[in-house]
């Protein structure tokens, strides 16, 4: 490898290391935390299943939740919140969703103090326009 191509391989690695910020991990929130910015953001909780053992790869626990604004439409999001005890664990949970999603697009995923937040599937786009503004507001990264 040329001196030139090793600058841009460098200068690419840290381009995309930049990207996709994560949120800082204090420990300090909740699952209820995070519901009660859904419901009070102007989202109804339709569905909610707790899984005290995590669904992803090293979570202590998971939220499967559908949301809507209005639970008796088919207008709705599914999400999953999976909570970390280590913030590693948290931020690779992440890229792995990132990169499952891809090419398609059928997914969005953020991070929010201790927890991953992923939404998927066939969605509304009305309701997951709402739902990425509460999160922005409750501020997942």
């Amino acid at each position: 490898m040329t001196r030139f191509g090793a600058l841009v391989a460098v200068g690419l690695i840290a381009i995309l290391g930049a990207c996709g910020e994560r949120d800082s991990f204090d420990q300090e929130a909740s699952f209820a935390d995070i519901e009660a910015a859904i419901t009070n953001g102007g989202l109804d909780i339709c569905e909610s299943s707790p899984d005290d053992d995590g669904y992803a790869n090293e979570a202590t626990a998971s939220h499967e939740l559908v949301v809507a604004f209005d639970c008796d439409s088919d207008d709705t999001v599914g999400m999953t919140i999976d909570e970390f005890d280590d913030v590693d664990a948290r931020d690779a949970a992440a890229r792995n969703f990132e990169v499952q999603v891809r090419p398609r697009g059928h997914g969005v995923v953020w991070t929010y103090d201790q927890f991953t937040i992923f939404t998927f599937g066939e969605r509304d786009d009305d309701v997951e326009e709402k739902l990425t503004d509460i999160l922005d507001e409750l501020g997942a990264e």
